[in-house]
């Protein structure tokens, strides 16, 4: 919501269901001890929660990096081979001018300039 509320363009929280039985552990610092690394000064006990955020597009950079880098390392079992990644990527980024960039992209163009177009806008 901050983002939202600075004018960035993002998903917003639509609801927030906290648990009334689950619980995680996690680290907590002295909120007077600031910019050190190192190790936490308690361990604390929170409640479980889920955010449910909605958006026009859940199209995210994430997905067309975890495609990229997939393209780039070795396919473990069950993994796409990096020809397999890279026809997915390639899908992904026609299927997001397409569908979110339609007006800024000249779609007559190669893929490789339809892209620079879409970071340029």
């Amino acid at each position: 919501e901050a983002m939202h509320s600075l004018g960035v363009p993002t998903t917003r929280a639509l609801s927030l269901v906290a648990s009334r039985s689950q619980s995680v552990r996690r680290m907590w610092y002295d909120p007077d001890d600031r910019g050190r690394d190192h190790p936490p000064d308690t361990v604390i006990s929170e409640r479980c929660a889920i955010t449910c955020r909605v958006a026009p597009s859940f199209l995210r950079v994430g997905h067309i990096e975890l495609h990229s880098r997939r393209m780039i390392r070795p396919s473990g079992p069950g993994e796409p081979t990096a020809d397999e990644a890279k026809e997915q990527l390639v899908a992904l980024l026609k299927h997001a001018i397409d569908r979110e960039f339609v007006n800024e992209v000249d779609t007559s163009l190669p893929l490789p300039q339809q892209c620079v177009q879409l970071v340029r806008e």
